[in-house]
């Protein structure tokens, strides 16, 4: 039989590392070493009045619920729910929710939101990933969904994917960056000479869980944002902490020069707001200015069978 010389010789020279083999939480890891660091729970208090207003459901949102297809009667984990929401129109639908979030303030907020709804097939919880979650009544098993949207930010992601797969009786489902976040933009760190740090998070779990034997379908949701502001200062302001979240990673001259940047990036790129006034998608006046260009932040939703 003849041997192909080519092939073999490029066999004894290149020694893959097998996907199966690598430990990509330990790269997970090694890649929220470089982030900005991970919020505490009284960042998240603070922000918990003015987060979001009470009022008509997102489009980001919508077309989550509309991949989840939950069936009627289902008992779902909102983990990391912030001030409800997801979890809100989840049981005016009919489903029993457990919200739970690290942030006392969050959950304080939601409850308020449940209450003037009169919903009473919400229970809430203040439980963090790191925590005993059957110390809170959420064992093996203990719900049908488990249901994490935009809130795997965690140091251990392996770990938090274990506890969703261990609570959950019938599926997981959750949404992650694809690269950027309403807190990163990729176009506008270019514009002042910086390079977006944070990395595609979806691929890292969908690595982990496949490597765990999961089968995991993946899709994606395009969510829009539209930036509005009173003054050119004031969008510097809101922009700035996107600069601010990467700046250890740079020489302080890079970082005052991506500062000046950003000024003339917003001078070029904003105009005036024909909505000046009226209330945006999170229940809120929107501002004299806004980008030319309407943001577009792009999710990647997660879903898989335990």
């Amino acid at each position: 039989m003849r041997v192909n010389n080519t092939t073999s010789s490029v066999i004894g020279k290149f020694n893959p590392i097998l996907l199966g083999a690598a430990d990509w939480n330990t790269e997970w890891k090694s890649l929220q070493e470089i982030r900005r660091k991970n919020d505490k729970s009284e960042y998240w208090n603070k922000r918990s009045m003015d987060f979001d207003k009470p009022g008509k459901v997102s489009t980001y949102v919508q077309d989550l619920l509309s991949r989840a297809h939950i069936e009627a009667g289902s008992t779902v984990l909102d983990m990391g729910c912030g001030t409800g929401s997801v979890a809100l129109p989840l049981a005016r639908a009919g489903h029993t929710v457990i919200a739970a979030d690290f942030s006392e303030g969050m959950i304080a907020e939601a409850q308020r939101r449940f209450a003037a709804e009169e919903l009473d097939s919400i229970e809430t919880h203040v439980m963090a990933w790191e925590d005993d979650w059957a110390e809170k009544g959420l064992g093996k098993n203990s719900v049908d969904i488990v249901l994490a949207s935009r809130s795997l930010g965690v140091f251990d992601l392996a770990s938090a994917l274990d506890k969703m797969n261990f609570a959950a009786r019938k599926r997981c489902i959750a949404t992650m960056s694809c690269g950027q976040s309403p807190r990163m933009d990729s176009r506008i760190l270019a514009a002042c000479g910086l390079a977006n740090t944070h990395g595609r998070d979806y691929q890292y779990a969908w690595n982990i869980l496949t490597n765990k034997g999961y089968h995991v379908d993946c899709s994606f949701i395009y969510s829009e944002r539209k930036d509005t502001f009173d003054s050119i200062e004031a969008g510097f302001e809101d922009f700035k902490r996107m600069i601010d979240d990467i700046a250890h990673l740079y020489p302080a001259e890079q970082i005052e020069g991506a500062y000046e940047k950003l000024r003339v990036w917003l001078e070029k790129n904003s105009v005036e707001n024909e909505e000046a006034g009226q209330m945006d998608s999170k229940g809120y006046p929107q501002g004299a200015l806004r980008l030319r260009e309407v943001r577009v932040i792009p999710w990647a939703y997660l879903e898989w069978t335990v």
